[in-house]
């Protein structure tokens, strides 16, 4: 076998190892509810899978300050679309949209909830805003 082809195959399978390392870490998702405190945010999100499936919804019910988290394969899932409820207040976001997100969010993106807004925020620091977009609806 000569150099080229060996040196091919090494670069192939090193590659496949990256790739399969990749695939198998799933994106964490957190969702934290920083509405006004004593509102209750309630939660609904369906992943966007590549060949255009929807999933089940991933749902849930957060008081003041309190955290839903789920995870995801963002290879598989270019977006998460979520309704967020409070009150008589309804908003659609996607929490997670692949061009908006990547590469931010390899490992885990947390987001939090205001009236006015979503805000992508540090996992570690709430307080420090990376970015904050407007809601849909």
């Amino acid at each position: 076998m000569s150099a080229f082809v060996t040196k091919t195959i090494l670069v192939a399978l090193s590659l496949l190892l990256v790739a399969s390392d990749y695939n198998s870490n799933a994106t964490k998702v957190r969702v934290k509810n920083n509405l006004d405190e004593g509102k209750t945010l309630t939660l609904s999100c369906t992943y966007n899978a590549a060949n255009n499936t929807k999933s089940a919804p991933v749902d849930g019910v957060l008081q003041s300050n309190q955290i839903k988290e789920f995870s995801f394969n963002s290879i598989a899932t270019p977006s998460i679309d979520c309704t967020f409820k409070w009150k008589d207040t309804s908003h659609l976001f996607p929490i997670y949209v692949d061009y908006r997100d990547n590469p931010y969010c390899l490992t885990e993106c947390t987001w939090s909830i205001k009236p006015d807004r979503p805000c992508r925020v540090d996992p570690n620091y709430s307080e420090i805003i990376y970015y904050c977009d407007t809601w849909i609806k």
